[in-house]
């Protein structure tokens, strides 16, 4: 059985894959957020510890990823369209 990450770890895995390596403060601009919250939970990630706001931020961080998810399928079928 593996382990899932805790909601703090998870909100700096998806702040990576949608913003890269300085995602904190797109992602706080993206939640309506203060930065130093999400600055916060980052501190709590890289702890290995979890953070009440991650948890809270869950379903709107899955939504993101939703639509990411589809920008770039059909940013992939462009690419891929022979013309």
């Amino acid at each position: 059985m593996t382990d899932t990450p805790n909601a703090a770890v998870l909100t700096a895995m998806t702040g990576r894959a949608l913003y890269g390596e300085a995602w904190q403060s797109d992602m706080a601009r993206a939640l309506g957020v203060q930065l130093r919250t999400v600055q916060r939970v980052a501190e709590a990630a890289r702890a290995g510890h979890d953070y009440p706001a991650a948890r809270a931020w869950r379903r709107d961080l899955a939504a993101m990823v939703e639509t990411r998810a589809k920008e770039l399928g059909a940013l992939r079928a462009l690419l891929l369209a022979e013309g």
